[in-house]
């Protein structure tokens, strides 16, 4: 899976997700911490999808 299907399904911008670590500024999480709520909010967890 690409960078931008992976802040598409979880609900980030890419170009700013982009800028964020481009500048440092590390405002947004990083993505494995948001896949990580996102699977702890998920009753079976996360499902992945095939390409």
């Amino acid at each position: 899976m690409s960078l931008k299907k992976t802040c598409r399904k979880l609900g980030v911008s890419f170009g700013a997700f982009l800028q964020d670590r481009l500048s440092g500024s590390q405002k947004i999480p990083q993505l494995s911490a948001l896949m990580r709520q996102s699977a702890a909010s998920r009753p079976g967890g996360i499902a992945i999808e095939p390409g």
